[in-house]
């Protein structure tokens, strides 16, 4: 439907006729009335993330096409258009910065090493090259939840874990006899029971991760399940107290979802989507214990293979 043009840094419509369709379809609901500035960013910083790719030659390319993400892109494009708002200068901020930051020779690189891996149940994790000696040799670090709300973090990592707010334009709620009840206003907010451990990792290898992140190195690990058993294993016996769960996170879209089938230690907002991320969460049954920043785990690494991918 749209795409970005890198030379002149402006967004260009391809098929205008289902811009316009699916524009004018979303001014009948216009979910994202009730959103704040920075709660549109958030979400033009997701789908930047979600939807930029990499050529051969190491330009990128950023195309919104016809599948789900595409059309909630130009849904968010015109509701800046609402407010008056041009998208491309924001866009351009937020994509510019991927020009030049791979060639071919790194792509070619990278591709090489990915392809010992294929077909393979692999997990990555995005680390600075400094920090990734003791994830191979089985080092596995958790940390709170609560300490990823962080506005010095980036943006593409700084998220309020222990809640999501909700802002449902015409909000309901029935009781279970189908009576409405009085709901004031269109924001609610669902939080955890309290602070929990979470270790988090990728599903998927993606080039923006590095920029993203800003980590200059992945490691890979080559066998996805046998490591989530061996964490798992691991912290049991040395938190014998604690719960802990592995699994994908639920991505939770705030302006049009109010709940998720999985645990809220799981969830996250679908600004987030695009990290593809499988998570270790961890809680103390005693939601009042203090809980230290940081925990280690420690399982043997002779079992895997891991590999480090640079981004340079």
């Amino acid at each position: 439907m749209m795409r970005f043009d890198f030379n002149s840094s402006k967004l260009v419509v391809n098929d205008a006729r289902m811009v316009d369709f699916v524009s004018d379809i979303y001014e009948e609901s216009r979910y994202l009335k009730g959103a704040s500035e920075e709660d549109l960013e958030q979400r033009l910083i997701g789908f930047v993330a979600n939807l930029i790719q990499f050529q051969s030659n190491g330009d990128p390319h950023f195309v919104a096409d016809r599948n789900a993400a595409a059309i909630a892109f130009v849904e968010l494009r015109r509701e800046y258009e609402l407010r008056s708002t041009p998208i491309d200068d924001l866009l351009a901020g937020h994509l510019m910065k991927f020009s030049g930051m791979f060639n071919q020779a790194d792509i070619d690189r990278i591709q090489r090493v990915l392809e010992q891996f294929r077909g393979r149940k692999c997990l990555f994790k995005f680390v600075q090259s400094c920090d990734s000696d003791s994830l191979i040799a089985g080092a596995v670090r958790f940390q709170t939840a609560a300490s990823y709300n962080d506005k010095t973090l980036t943006a593409t990592i700084c998220d309020d874990e222990l809640a999501i707010e909700h802002r449902l334009s015409r909000l309901k709620l029935l009781s279970k006899t189908g009576q409405e009840i009085p709901v004031r206003g269109d924001k609610m907010t669902v939080s955890a029971a309290g602070n929990y451990y979470v270790s988090c990792f990728s599903s998927s290898f993606k080039l923006q991760y590095f920029s993203l992140f800003g980590r200059d190195c992945c490691v890979v690990i080559s066998d996805a399940e046998q490591f989530a058993r061996d964490v798992t294993a691991a912290y049991k016996a040395k938190f014998r107290d604690d719960e802990i769960v592995f699994g994908p996170v639920e991505y939770i879209d705030r302006f049009r979802r109010l709940k998720g089938k999985a645990p809220i230690e799981l969830w996250k907002s679908s600004d987030y989507e695009f990290q593809d991320e499988y998570r270790f969460a961890s809680w103390d049954l005693d939601s009042n214990n203090y809980l230290d920043p940081v925990r280690i785990v420690q399982i043997c690494p002779d079992q895997y293979e891991f590999m480090r991918i640079y981004e340079h």
